[in-house]
């Protein structure tokens, strides 16, 4: 009898819905009553539109659950019942594990590849090695300059200073000499090197007064080199171009802090506008503002790189707490690049929680309710008391019949967690199809119910009780 009333169901059913002008769309696979629920509960055409504008803000990852309370508690729901979790939890899982490689392809396609700032640096400093094979050839071309009115001035300094700065502007007129003679040298290789050796000193010292003196006493001996090695701030130029985008490579690592050191806004603007004029014989913008942009773009790669598994801490490091970092992305790679990257970790933030709700958290509201959907699916129906059959024939074919019932209850219920389970993680196009699927039936539900329980009343009935019922129809 089961399988009669079953097949006159499922035929009435398909006959109604042509009736109806149903059309095979993505709820047409799921059962009745799973689709029933669906375009019941879950179908208010405001909300849904709604969630399908934030799922094509989020891409094609997306999933209702994480748009929609209702559809993450139906998620939960089914995951929460042991023959369905696997078919939640696995795509969950799954999307999870890929958050790095969707961040990473976010950013490259944004911002640009990762360009290691290591390697970065490492090029630089070849390309300073190349540029210093150049100070032989120019200074083969150098001519004798006097250098005695340069050390009379460091002699009337070190007679003045005391200290440190006079004990270090000691040992620079001392080098300005001929080797173990004391007379000042004309030879323009002695101050060049003299310069070199200054410039090591800068490079570690901390004390102010000797860093002012030794800048002082170099740009007297560099305009002696200037006046008597004609092509020397040439290679000057460029061998200071190089070294201020190695500076600027390091300084740019510093751009996303967010601490109590982090760099303003503004003072990025300025450093950038600034570092982008050319020094010295230079012709043209400096490489500067590109170096920045590539240190930053480093720090962003090494954060998903180490943090990835963390979002929220991932989130902190590149978006910040305020809203300097998304200014500071902006200026460096434009406001539109910069959101997009911004909104990818914003994405996978919402990606996980849907993942840690669904998997670890408490039943949400929505989840509590579709288990009692289904906890009352699975009860089955009570076969009635008062069957044809009587005495002892009656309780045995009403025992069998509640054991069949309650058999096939089970299964139904595990088939309908399975089935509007699976619509709650669906991705891509089968998820597009399915919100386009619930908009038009929901659309449908809310003004063709009367239309529908009349039609339905008359397949499954096949008298003509209902037929006065129809819209137009009058006795």
């Amino acid at each position: 009898m089961l399988p009669v009333a079953a097949g006159a169901n499922k035929l009435a059913s398909s006959l109604a819905r042509k009736i109806l002008g149903e059309s095979n769309d993505a709820l047409s696979t799921v059962t009745d009553q799973a689709r029933r629920y669906v375009v019941d509960e879950l179908s208010d055409p405001s909300k849904v539109t709604r969630y399908r504008d934030s799922l094509q803000q989020l891409g094609p990852d997306a999933m209702l659950a994480d748009v929609a309370p209702e559809w993450l508690g139906v998620a939960r729901g089914a995951a929460a019942r042991p023959g369905t979790r696997g078919l939640i939890v696995d795509p969950l899982n799954e999307r999870s594990g890929l958050a790095n490689t969707r961040l990473r392809a976010d950013v490259a396609d944004n911002l640009g590849p990762d360009p290691v700032p290591s390697r970065v640096d490492r090029s630089l400093a070849a390309d300073q090695d190349q540029v210093r094979r150049r100070y032989g050839p120019v200074m083969a071309e150098r001519s004798n300059y006097d250098f005695i009115p340069i050390t009379d001035a460091l002699d009337d300094e070190i007679q003045r200073m005391r200290g440190p700065a006079q004990r270090q502007l000691r040992n620079v007129r001392q080098m300005l000499n001929v080797n173990g003679q004391d007379m000042v040298t004309t030879d323009p290789a002695i101050a060049f090197e003299t310069r070199q050796a200054i410039d090591g000193i800068l490079e570690t010292e901390q004390n102010p007064k000797v860093i002012s003196a030794l800048t002082e006493a170099r740009q007297m001996i560099d305009d002696g080199l200037r006046a008597s090695v004609p092509r020397i701030k040439e290679v000057d130029g460029q061998f200071a171009e190089i070294a201020r985008q190695r500076e600027a490579l390091g300084e740019g690592r510093s751009i996303m802090n967010n601490g109590a050191t982090a760099m303003r806004p503004s003072e990025l603007d300025e450093t950038l506008r600034q570092g982008a004029l050319p020094q010295g014989e230079m012709i043209g913008p400096s490489g500067v503002p590109l170096r920045m942009q590539q240190s930053s773009l480093g720090e962003v790669y090494r954060a998903i790189g180490t943090e990835a598994n963390d979002l929220n801490a991932l989130r902190k490091t590149v978006r910040g707490e305020g809203d300097w970092n998304r200014e500071k992305l902006g200026m460096l790679f434009g406001e539109d690049r910069a959101d997009n990257v911004l909104n990818s970790i914003d994405r996978e933030n919402v990606f996980a929680d849907t993942a840690n709700r669904v998997t670890r958290g408490s039943d949400t509201a929505m989840g509590s309710r579709f288990n009692q959907f289904l906890d009352e699916v699975s009860k089955g129906q009570e076969i009635p008391s008062d069957a044809t059959l009587t005495g002892t024939a009656a309780k045995l074919f009403k025992s069998i019949m509640k054991r069949v019932v309650q058999g096939n209850a089970d299964t139904n219920a595990g088939k309908l967690a399975e089935d509007i389970g699976r619509l709650s993680v669906a991705t891509g196009s089968t998820r597009d199809q399915i919100v386009e699927a619930i908009l038009r039936r929901g659309e449908k539900n809310v003004i063709d119910q009367q239309r529908a329980s009349t039609v339905r009343a008359l397949t499954r009935a096949g008298g003509l009780a209902g037929y006065s019922a129809l819209p137009g129809i009058r006795n």
